[in-house]
């Protein structure tokens, strides 16, 4: 399929508003539940431990003509919903060309090109939700994302190359490896006022 632009660390901010959106649009798939949720980012030798995770359908065929599905892993110090808290933040945007179920498999950072099979990503460390102010932010370069399910538990391994932003100022650093390890359920979020 023909390659097109997904998103760069530029449009952060509309993918964050528009996460705010979802919250306040959507109904919270309750089978999954809270159980069995652990991860880890670890950025430099520092590791920050994550709480939870969500997953939305974003079907676009408008706009993408491919259905993208949005994963965050979030720290406990967070409270999405209200958008309030401090923490870690993990964003994962998958491409497939299905619109039930996201693809287990391995998903490659292909500069942000959205070509099926690949996947972008923005990292948040000490990120306030309400001011938004002094967090550090690792936009990958390169890297990939190894991603399966079963019964309701996914499992997500990332290893990048990222650069480190500060706040809203130009980069400060190349080439730190960021990873990121979750297992879990996920809370699945349905979206229809995107669909037709």
């Amino acid at each position: 399929m023909k390659a097109k632009k997904l998103i760069t660390y530029k449009c952060k901010i509309k993918y964050l508003i528009l996460g705010a959106v979802l919250f306040a649009s959507c109904e919270r798939n309750a089978e999954n539940g809270d159980k069995n949720r652990k991860g880890t980012l670890t950025v430099y030798n520092s590791e920050f431990s994550l709480a939870g995770g969500n997953i939305y359908l974003i079907d676009q065929p408008g706009i993408f003509r491919d259905t993208i599905f949005e994963i965050e892993l979030y720290s406990s110090g967070l409270d999405l919903e209200a958008q309030e808290g401090k923490g870690h933040l993990v964003y994962f945007y998958f491409i497939s060309h299905t619109s039930d179920n996201i693809l287990e498999g391995t998903y490659d950072f292909l500069g942000g090109e959205a070509a099926d099979g690949s996947f972008d990503c923005q990292v948040f460390v000490d990120h306030n939700l309400e001011t938004y102010d002094y967090y550090t932010e690792y936009v990958p370069t390169s890297g990939s994302v190894i991603l399966s399910v079963t019964d309701s538990i996914y499992e997500i391994t990332m290893d990048i190359q990222a650069e480190e932003y500060f706040g809203l100022v130009d980069s400060m650093n190349t080439g730190v490896r960021v990873r990121c390890q979750y297992e879990g359920t996920l809370f699945k979020f349905q979206k229809d006022f995107l669909k037709k």
